[in-house]
């Protein structure tokens, strides 16, 4: 394998494990970074659903997953990436797809059901929002790779490889947070792990978070295997 697939990943979610399972394999981090995830309340892999690997995340509009606060997911000034595959199965409201937000907020990113628009929210030591410019509505049970990157004060959106709409500046430096590091909801309240809001209700998987570099700036090729492990 290249290096393009593993510089600067500092996690990757394949969500690949047995039916059902809240822990074990398919909740181990692939970055070589050892960030495993936890589930939360009714997360679990699921084989009735997948893009690669016979399984997936599945996220049934109430639960989410969390890894413990690490310098690594620290995004500062620099250039980031987050991307993974992803398949509703409702998307009202603000479905959350990763992030750390609650008392010491940095990112979260997000589908806005009201919008029709993918998001991120930020802070900078007050909250931050950019949007992708133009709109779009996600099918229901279909499979769509997305991407949010952070290259060069620009920010940039992709669906299917698609670059969405035009640059949206983004120059502030994202507070760093000590909190977790959800997949499928943000505002995670460590003192009471289970509380927590605006749900991802799908299937997500091969999640890949990059610190660092931002992979794309324009339109890509969809990937067509699950990335490498470390």
């Amino acid at each position: 394998a290249t290096d393009e697939y593993f510089d600067n990943v500092v996690i990757l979610y394949h969500f690949d494990g047995a039916d059902g399972a809240t822990s074990g394999a398919g909740f181990a981090d692939s970055s070589g970074n050892s960030h495993t995830a936890t589930a939360r309340i009714n997360a679990a892999i699921d084989t009735a659903q997948s893009k690669f690997g016979g399984s997936s995340l599945l996220l049934d509009g109430s639960s989410y997953t969390t890894a413990t606060d690490h310098a690594d997911f620290d995004l500062g000034a620099g250039d980031f990436t987050i991307d993974c595959w992803a398949r509703w199965n409702g998307d009202s409201g603000v479905q959350s797809f990763c992030g750390q937000w609650s008392g010491a907020r940095s990112f979260f990113w997000s589908y806005e059901g009201a919008t029709n628009k993918l998001a991120l929210n930020y802070s900078d030591g007050s909250n931050q929002i950019v949007k992708q410019t133009n709109t779009w509505s996600p099918a229901l049970n279909t499979w769509y790779h997305i991407s949010f990157v952070r290259a060069s004060n620009v920010a940039y959106f992709f669906i299917d490889g698609v670059r969405q709409g035009t640059d949206v500046a983004m120059t502030q430096t994202l507070a760093t947070s000590d909190d977790a590091f959800v997949v499928g909801s943000y505002d995670y309240n460590s003192g009471s792990p289970d509380q927590t809001s605006n749900y991802f209700d799908g299937w997500i998987e091969d999640l890949r978070f990059t610190v660092g570099v931002g992979r794309y700036t324009a339109s890509y090729d969809v990937p067509t295997a699950p990335y490498p492990d470390k």
